[in-house]
């Protein structure tokens, strides 16, 4: 069984590893209805790269001591994020692309894209809430790495 350590790089290399690939995976999203077969690829990939990111980020706050309010809290928005960012992925890589292939009403473009735009900054806004909640845990722990850590 691998100890803590072991754990917590496994989980940062993940979580990395992830992070590079959500770039890089919207580096590839798709615009326009060109091009449905790569919108439900890259979505669902980015989706995969979100609940990995989650379990990395879930590690980070077992270590960081989730059973502070404040670091749990910020694991609640984080996942408040994902779920936003899951949401959105649907919308745009499936549910459209599914519309669109059946010739369904376009009047239902504008309002899809419109929950997609919501969905998405509100994800943007619940991982940013997380870690200036966990940056703000590593600040008020006191040792020097953790606050130069918590005001990178």
């Amino acid at each position: 069984m691998t100890g803590k350590s072991g754990n917590d790089r496994a989980a940062g290399i993940v979580l990395a590893a992830a992070s590079i690939a959500i770039i890089v995976g919207m580096g590839h999203h798709p615009r326009g209805v060109d091009h449905l077969g790569l919108a439900r690829v890259v979505h669902g990939a980015l989706m995969v790269l979100a609940i990995i990111s989650f379990a990395g980020y879930q590690r980070f706050a077992a270590r960081l001591g989730v059973d502070r309010f404040m670091v749990g809290l910020g694991l609640s928005a984080y996942g408040a994020a994902v779920a936003a960012n899951l949401l959105a992925a649907t919308i745009n890589g499936f549910v459209a692309p599914a519309l669109i292939e059946k010739g369904s009403e376009r009047a239902l473009m504008p309002l899809l894209w419109e929950l997609n735009q919501a969905l998405a900054y509100g994800g943007a806004f619940a991982a940013s809430g997380a870690i200036a909640l966990w940056s703000g845990c590593c600040l008020a722990r006191g040792r020097a790495a953790d606050r130069l850590l918590g005001a990178f």
